[in-house]
């Protein structure tokens, strides 16, 4: 449930009067004015409490029953004109639940602040640089979509959440529709051909656990620094260690065959096949690829979170691998050396690219893809080669020749 249906107590009309109904929307039904999510905490409870289909029983609404009385602050009151002989007109008024200021003394008149309600366009327009109280609404695969209002909503990676990966996995097994987020905004898109409407609105958790800002009063500065936080936004560079996401469902990678892995800030990561593992530990992936099951021949799953090296960057998307060797070395230049072409005469592994009327391509390395010629497949003619090498097929050749100028390796 996203949104409840309330009725004013102490309201009274006469029958010309307009017809007025309050609308509570999850994203108002938590503390919009405290600057604090306490994650982890929340996932450990909602951890121990299980799953849910229905509704999880930390969610702001499971508490509230039908007839249940709540103070809200209004937030937007909107009057719209019913056509009709005998229709009167509708006013929906936009409301939020009151929460205490924490600041209070004992003794002393409970406050309850007013943080109003982020707007798409206004001086209390949404804007980058701002943090904001959001909720999660959606929960989908590999991503999840919060709200900061009934009209405004973000999408975000789970990669987004904590820099802490325990947390990450945490978050991910025990997320709920109802969790309570701070998030700064990264980035709005705005149509300038369509009224400034707002396109798109990047958005991270990242800063917010490192930075102390759990003193920040939101109902009157959300605005941060961006040299605070410049570091967690940048993209991930060459030779550096990240953690990512298996994302065994994407409906294509670059240059296959390959994995792709979900990283931070909407980056995605490739990871060739001959980079999964070291060379010697490199198993069939025929089946896995042909099936687009969910799970690798080593026992990674589709979602695990994992460790990657960085080791290009391109446009659309980073080069990644998952080799131990790579992961473990303490050195830049071993961590980030490309495999080389073959010398002639070699006998080596490689996994089945492409099959085409041209004949097979083996990949050999991330940036080395030899070529089998359809004479050179096997002794006897093969009358079906793509259903003799289907793609991810781990095979054995020798190269015949290679040029080092262009990088050709021919194969049999």
């Amino acid at each position: 449930p996203l949104e409840l249906c309330l009725s004013p107590v102490n309201y009274s009309t006469d029958s010309t009067g307009p017809d007025v109904v309050g609308k509570l929307h999850v994203s108002q039904s938590v503390d919009q004015s405290n600057a604090s999510d306490d994650l982890a905490q929340t996932i450990q409870k909602a951890s121990a409490a299980g799953k849910n289909d229905a509704m999880s029983p930390l969610h702001p609404f499971n508490s509230l029953r039908v007839g249940g009385e709540l103070q809200c602050h209004i937030q937007q009151v909107r009057k719209e004109k019913v056509e009709g002989s005998k229709a009167k007109d509708l006013v929906t008024v936009q409301l939020s639940i009151t929460h205490k200021s924490s600041t209070n003394s004992p003794d002393s008149k409970p406050h309850y602040p007013f943080t109003k309600m982020v707007q798409a366009q206004s001086k209390d327009s949404i804007s980058s640089s701002s943090v904001y109280v959001v909720v999660v609404t959606k929960i989908e695969d590999g991503v999840f979509i919060v709200a900061f209002n009934p009209y405004l909503s973000a999408q975000m990676g789970f990669m987004d959440i904590s820099s802490d990966i325990e947390l990450v996995k945490s978050f991910k097994a025990s997320c709920f529709v109802g969790l309570k987020l701070l998030v700064l905004v990264t980035d709005v898109q705005r149509d300038a051909s369509d009224n400034h409407k707002i396109k798109h609105i990047a958005v991270t958790r990242l800063p917010v656990e490192r930075l102390d800002i759990s003193k920040l009063d939101l109902s009157k500065d959300r605005n941060l620094e961006k040299s605070s936080f410049s570091s967690e936004l940048a993209p991930p560079q060459e030779g550096e260690v990240v953690h990512g996401m298996l994302n065994l469902r994407a409906a294509k990678t670059a240059k296959p065959p390959a994995v792709s892995v979900l990283l931070r800030n909407g980056y995605v990561g490739r990871v060739c096949v001959t980079e999964l593992w070291d060379s010697k530990q490199w198993q069939d992936l025929s089946d896995t690829l042909a099936k687009k099951t969910d799970v690798l021949p080593n026992g990674w799953k589709h979602g695990d979170v994992v460790s990657c090296v960085v080791l290009k960057l391109n446009e659309g998307y980073a080069d990644l691998s998952l080799r131990p060797t790579r992961l473990s070395s303490t050195d830049k230049s071993k961590m980030l050396k490309a495999d080389g072409i073959p010398v002639e005469g070699a006998v080596l592994r490689g996994f089945v690219a492409n099959v085409s009327s041209k004949g097979c391509f083996v990949r050999l390395s991330k940036d080395v893809t030899g070529h089998v010629l359809m004479k050179d497949l096997a002794d006897d003619f093969v009358e079906n080669p793509a259903a003799a090498y289907p793609v991810g097929t781990l095979v054995h050749a020798r190269v015949l020749t290679t040029n080092q100028s262009d990088g050709y390796v021919k194969l049999t």
